[in-house]
């Protein structure tokens, strides 16, 4: 997967890199259109094994429905949260719990990750995954900070990180909460601002939420 070599290991969110298929792998398909990977054996001791015990030079990995129709959209363009749309979108509800599971391949490779949450059940399944950080979204339309210091009540570890109606006016309250880690928001780069190259506009409303967040600090 490619990413910035400068990211800091907890900066990263992994929903939004891009993976990509290693080109040295050959595959095909059987007779059933399942797509068939065939990985060669490198390395002197696969050498060895190949010659004295007659071991295969190729490995076969048989993907089953789901990755026969992952693996072809896996171009180098895609990010990993649009692959798994796409997943959700042609298998529907056989490809449920699709986002409980992209969480649970998170943790068990202790791969950083933050879902999203608008109510406690969310809450409970990030609990569950033994996750203790959670995004919320839309934070102002459903219900502002007010909304999670009433649902964070009973969630002792549990942080937060509003994203969605966050702005300069409201930030600060936010921050004041024990209960939030981060906050999410752009109002410092609209679209606007970036198509009508307004970017002393950027860098002055930037610089204007830096120090919100340090007098909050």
């Amino acid at each position: 997967m490619r990413k910035n070599k400068k990211d800091k290991k907890q900066d990263i969110n992994y929903l939004d890199l891009i993976p990509e298929t290693n080109q040295s792998i050959r595959w095909h398909r059987d007779l059933k259109q399942r797509i068939i990977l065939e990985i060669e054996n490198k390395g002197m001791f696969n050498t060895i094994a190949q010659k004295v015990f007659g071991k295969p030079r190729f490995s076969k990995v048989h993907l089953d429905e789901m990755g026969t129709f992952i693996w072809p959209e896996i171009d180098g363009a895609k990010t990993v949260q649009e692959l798994a749309l796409l997943v959700k979108e042609h298998f529907g509800d056989k490809a449920e719990p699709l986002y409980p599971r992209i969480v649970k391949y998170c943790v068990e490779k202790q791969i950083p990750i933050t879902p999203g949450c608008a109510n406690p059940s969310d809450v409970e399944q990030a609990l569950e995954n033994g996750l203790d950080v959670v995004k919320f979204f839309p934070a102002e339309q459903a219900g502002g900070l007010a909304y999670i210091k009433a649902i964070a009540a009973p969630y002792v570890g549990v942080k937060f990180m509003p994203t969605g109606g966050i702005n300069a006016k409201n930030v600060k309250e936010y921050l004041a909460c024990d209960k939030i880690l981060a906050c999410g928001g752009s109002w410092m780069v609209k679209d606007s601002f970036i198509n009508n190259h307004e970017f002393e506009k950027i860098r002055s409303l930037t610089a204007e939420a830096v120090t919100l967040i340090r007098e909050e600090a």
